[in-house]
């Protein structure tokens, strides 16, 4: 349950919204703020995935 979601990302553009509430729900759980700059930094790559995927 409170295992690093990282492994989540794969299924990010089928299931994008559920995966993001579930990263959500974890980051809540944990203080660092290592872990919240590093999920923004996952987020953008990923958008940046898409948006790239799209052109």
């Amino acid at each position: 349950q409170g295992s690093p979601p990282w492994g989540r990302q794969r299924n990010y553009q089928t299931h994008g919204i559920e995966t993001d509430t579930r990263i959500f729900e974890w980051l809540s759980r944990t203080p660092s703020r290592l872990f919240r700059v590093s999920f923004v930094k996952i987020n953008m790559d990923k958008v940046w995935e898409m948006l790239a995927g799209t052109s």
